[in-house]
């Protein structure tokens, strides 16, 4: 294990380790850290683990910190703007947690995931990516990545998000049934109710969240109710 006061990445800062300090760097004077500064131990560490890092350039690791250390898994030290924003994305996250403002990130994020073999279009892979990414606390982690580096694929989800037509989808989904999934669900009409059951069996400690009541909901009622996010993140995110 390594630990971020052994690289000097931004010459003009000395690190020691503090969550707080190093936040106050990336984050700086944004709305989100400007709520959440107050909230946040001074004594807390950051660790950057590159022994072990996962397939994605950096990773709030949930399993591995605790309430004095946050650990971030990086494939190595940030060198250019690009790895900062990622560094600065994580951070987000791991202060949602602290704070306990994960929200339905946590839902999110593992259900997107785990749908991504149940159709192989185009459409439903931009479906997933869209739901996931305006995921309140989501959209608040890629602005502040985005403060230091654009993703490019950004460029392409966002127009999509942006001009979201729930029946043109919902058609389009409807006419491609879905791979052989453990969900055994032969038609995406059954999604609503499935979702909704997922999230009801969730492991995690559930918030209020609207997810619950629309398992009732047709697949364009469904779809209408995340396309109403998608606007709202397209033009966060524009």
């Amino acid at each position: 294990m390594k630990h971020l006061q052994s690289y000097a990445l931004y010459e003009s800062v000395n690190f020691d380790g503090s969550l707080l300090e190093i936040c106050d760097d990336l984050l700086g004077s944004t709305e989100f850290w400007r709520r959440n500064r107050s909230l946040i131990d001074p004594s807390i560490t950051l660790e950057i683990d590159t022994e072990s890092p996962r397939s994605a350039d950096a990773h709030f690791v949930r399993d591995k910190s605790t309430p004095n250390k946050v650990v971030i898994e990086m494939s190595g030290y940030p060198k250019t703007l690009e790895e900062k924003g990622t560094l600065a994305h994580e951070l987000t996250h791991a202060v949602q947690w602290i704070t306990e403002r994960e929200g339905d990130l946590m839902f999110i994020t593992d259900i997107t995931s785990y749908l991504e073999g149940y159709s192989l279009t185009d459409t439903w892979e931009r479906l997933l990516f869209a739901i996931y990414l305006s995921c309140p606390q989501e959209e608040e982690a890629w602005k502040m990545g985005n403060r230091y580096h654009r993703e490019s694929v950004l460029e392409e989800i966002l127009p999509w998000m942006r001009d979201f037509d729930p029946q043109r989808v919902s058609e389009e989904l409807l006419a491609n049934p879905p791979e052989e999934n453990p969900w055994e669900i032969t038609s995406f009409s059954e999604l609503p109710a499935a979702w909704a059951e997922a999230y009801e069996n969730y492991g995690e400690i559930q918030p209020d969240s609207q997810i619950p009541q629309m398992g009732n909901l047709t697949l364009e009622q469904f779809l209408e109710h995340y396309g109403r996010a998608f606007k709202a993140t397209a033009k966060a995110l524009r």
